[in-house]
């Protein structure tokens, strides 16, 4: 009688401890699960706290742009990138020289030039390639250093013709050291004439005149006739500010507390791409009255 020989299965076989192994974890998940069910929970940690102010963005940018060093830092930048010499922090707090002349002046095209508050001016009629008839103000500078201006003007016809001409790109702002600047008034016809109403100006310094070259007229108090066409020569890359004038700002041009000189003043010592002028900011009279950057208190 042959033996019956018993052959295991290789693909059912279990293996003792294996078994055990699993059912012992068995038991400690749920072992686990009733504790924290009944006894304790998971061990999340605390939400973190919120954003105190002085860590938002608003804040940390304000600190940037009232700090001496970030403003000097840009004073270095700029002047690198308009090409002058970087002034010093004495220079930088020097007052100009303001001029000043309210007497009304009457200018017709090819009539006799007049000096006014340094500037030469003189009216022209002429075309520019493509354009209409053209009545325009000449402002030459006959002096060696560029000069901030502002320069009020009336055309005997009214602002009807002179709506929807043909601008001529100017620096409504600054002329350059013995430059000249021919500002386009309005669509001549026979007989206008120009009244010159004021004519302030002052010379500054380089940089003074790069920074006040990057701002549109019109922020600082120009009428749109005159300020449309204000397309100053500029380093590569570099354009005009996007500023507009607030309302305190045109209030105060209006009740006499702002002038043109304090924002002429504020704006050729800032960069108008990083700082907007404060109320109440009023022109150097003296060396170094107010620190810089001159910030909202």
């Amino acid at each position: 009688m042959l033996n019956h020989v018993r052959r295991e299965d290789p693909h059912v076989r279990l293996d003792i401890p294996t078994i055990a192994g699993v059912a012992a974890g068995g038991v400690g998940l749920v072992a686990a699960l009733v504790f924290l069910r009944f006894c304790g929970d998971l061990g999340v940690p605390e939400k973190p706290p919120r954003p105190r102010y002085e860590d938002l963005p608003e804040k940390v940018a304000r600190e940037m742009n009232t700090s001496t060093d970030v403003y000097l830092q840009t004073i270095e930048r700029d002047a690198l990138t308009a090409g002058v010499a970087k002034p010093s922090s004495d220079e930088l707090g020097r007052p100009y020289t303001w001029r000043v002349d309210d007497t009304r002046r009457v200018l017709v095209p090819g009539g006799a030039a007049i000096e006014i508050a340094g500037l030469r001016l003189s009216a022209i009629s002429h075309r520019v390639e493509g354009s209409e008839a053209l009545f325009s103000l000449v402002v030459e500078n006959p002096g060696g250093s560029a000069v901030a201006y502002a320069i009020d003007t009336e055309v005997s016809s009214g602002n009807a013709l002179c709506q929807n001409r043909t601008l001529l790109p100017h620096n409504g702002n600054v002329i350059a050291a013995h430059g000249k600047q021919v500002r386009g008034e309005c669509v001549f016809k026979r007989g206008i004439e120009l009244y010159v109403e004021r004519v302030e100006s002052a010379e500054i310094p380089p940089l003074a005149a790069y920074y006040l070259s990057l701002v549109p007229p019109q922020a600082i108090g120009a009428e749109d006739r005159v300020g449309g066409g204000h397309r100053p020569q500029l380093p590569a890359g570099v354009v005009p500010c996007n500023v507009s004038m607030s309302q305190s700002v045109r209030s105060g041009l209006e009740d006499g507390t702002t002038r043109w000189r304090d924002l002429a003043d504020f704006y050729s010592r800032h960069n108008c791409g990083r700082y907007q002028y404060i109320d109440g900011y009023r022109a150097f009279t003296t060396a170094g009255e107010r620190s810089l950057p001159a910030v909202a208190d």
